[in-house]
């Protein structure tokens, strides 16, 4: 483990910059310290879409290690610090230490498990389900403050990205889930008083 205090690097990212780019090489991966990003990937049609948020203790960039490129680009939410560990050092790790690559291949076991269902669920879905699905796993992602709002504030147009729509939807369908007591509203910050009864609404779908 010295060698690895040694020659990890601790890297400060501010809010609303890139870590990394869709394309870029790779060169290792990232662990986040503390913040918070959206993990992003452009659509066929040229669209940016949000594919995972991520925050303190979880991993970035591990979809491109093995690869040449990643396929993937991830952008800081609010100023972030990330440890940042190169591709030798990473095989070094997984090849010397058991315990830290049975972590990583449950977290990479874990990721795909939740990437696997929001494809089989999301053909299915309406687009209010997706957006309640959005606030679901933003708010799980980020937690919720002691009045009940999302942590980390998203724009509509992030929720958009998130569920596959447009931020004009978004809106309408926050503007239905207020009036349903579902969700409360303060400018961009949105709270979930009873993140159960949301929940419930996609009971049918398993996704969370």
């Amino acid at each position: 483990m010295t060698a690895v205090t040694a020659r990890k690097c601790f890297i400060t990212c501010p809010a609303n910059q890139y870590l990394f780019q869709e394309g870029q090489e790779v060169t290792g991966a990232y662990f986040i310290y503390k913040g918070e990003f959206k993990i992003v990937g452009t659509t066929t049609s040229g669209r940016q879409q949000i594919v995972r948020l991520a925050t303190d203790g979880q991993i970035l960039g591990h979809r491109g290690y093995g690869d040449n490129f990643y396929p993937i680009g991830a952008i800081s939410l609010v100023t972030s610090q990330v440890c940042y560990l190169d591709n030798d050092l990473l095989y070094e790790i997984f090849m010397n230490n058991p315990i830290v690559t049975y972590q990583v291949m449950r977290f990479y076991a874990d990721e795909l498990r939740k990437s696997e269902l929001r494809t089989k669920f999301f053909g299915q879905m309406n687009t209010s389900e997706k957006i309640m699905y959005a606030l679901i796993y933003a708010s799980e992602t980020f937690g919720l403050s002691d009045d009940k709002f999302i942590r980390q504030p998203l724009s509509r147009l992030e929720y958009a990205e998130i569920a596959g729509t447009n931020a004009e939807q978004v809106s309408r369908t926050l503007s239905v889930l207020k009036k349903r007591g579902l969700i409360k509203l303060s400018g961009r910050r949105i709270g979930i008083p009873h993140l159960q009864k949301l929940k419930a609404e996609l009971k049918n779908y398993h996704l969370l």
